[in-house]
């Protein structure tokens, strides 16, 4: 895999402030949540995800704009939440002709 050369890690007390033309979308089981299946992904969107043990703080839900949830059955783990949301904004984007439908090699 090549992805794995571009990612930085940064430690910042307010992490969403550098994304400057991001839009927060909190993913998470929340009142007004959106359920993914029928949810648009915002064009640069940054998602935030909470701890497999607990809830986003209400400070970090505040900063975001979108709620979505991952209708299922059955509680993900982290890993497996970020998976379903990347691979949901994937597919969403090829059928929309936003992105060519390849095979990763």
């Amino acid at each position: 895999m090549k992805g794995y050369r571009s990612v930085q890690f940064f430690n910042a007390e307010r992490p969403l402030d550098m994304f400057e033309n991001g839009t927060p979308v909190c993913v998470e089981v929340y009142e007004h949540s959106e359920p993914l299946t029928t949810f648009e992904h915002p064009e640069n969107a940054v998602y935030v995800f909470g701890p497999e043990d607990g809830k986003i703080p209400q400070v970090v839900r505040r900063l975001c704009h979108r709620f979505v949830h991952i209708p299922a059955h059955f509680c993900l783990n982290l890993s497996a939440a970020v998976n379903v949301v990347l691979a949901h904004r994937l597919m969403s984007r090829q059928l929309i002709g936003k992105r060519t439908a390849t095979a990763v090699t």
